[in-house]
């Protein structure tokens, strides 16, 4: 491994929306900022992820990557809240709401809140995925980091082959960890993102 170790801070995507741009820092400050993401990785990643043979690229452990980036979207979803307009009254519980009103819907509460998701809920855990979204929480649609229904993010398929394929490149030949100049302060704005940036000590494997 090499001595050297750089600080490092993402730039901002200068435009709204949730892509690779978002995650990426996020993922990897997920990883490097938490020891039992670390300790998980190297039992459940191989040490490769990327695998060349002749002209063919074979990747290994997507599944366990998969369950990285799912962990990370429910930690740290790219937007804070979601909203829906109501159509006609509707009734939940023994709240009422009329027609027109707009719903908000606070997704770190959502994806943190232990009645979903267990008594693990804020604890980074990408085991709970192991069985897909509906065997990780008791209700699928409390998962929603590109959104539900019929104003789901038409992009999050692409978002997540990005991101499976720049970490796959990336985590087999760099250790992350967090510079001492991080400063965990999330905003609250469109998109959830950190208020300081993301300042990762960066390591060749």
């Amino acid at each position: 491994m090499s001595n050297q170790a750089y600080a490092w801070s993402w730039p901002k995507h200068p435009m709204p929306g949730l892509g690779y741009q978002e995650i990426i820092p996020r993922a990897l400050t997920t990883i490097g900022g938490h020891v039992s993401a670390l300790s998980w990785m190297d039992v459940n990643i191989p040490s490769y992820i990327v695998k060349y043979d002749d002209s063919n690229l074979n990747f290994v452990g997507l599944m366990q990557l998969k369950m990285v980036i799912q962990e990370v979207l429910r930690l740290y979803p790219g937007v804070a809240f979601v909203s829906r307009e109501a159509l006609q009254e509707v009734k939940l519980g023994k709240l009422r709401i009329p027609k027109g009103v707009n719903i908000w819907i606070w997704l770190l509460a959502l994806h943190q809140d232990p009645k979903l998701w267990g008594p693990d809920a804020d604890k980074f855990n990408p085991g709970r995925f192991a069985n897909g979204i509906s065997g990780a929480c008791t209700y699928p649609h409390a998962y929603a980091p590109f959104g539900v229904g019929a104003r789901i993010c038409p992009g999050q398929s692409l978002a997540m082959l990005e991101m499976k394929v720049i970490l796959a490149l990336m985590l087999p030949n760099f250790s992350f960890s967090l510079s001492p100049n991080y400063c965990h302060a999330p905003h609250f704005g469109l998109l959830l993102e950190p208020k300081h940036g993301v300042h990762l000590l960066i390591r060749k494997i």
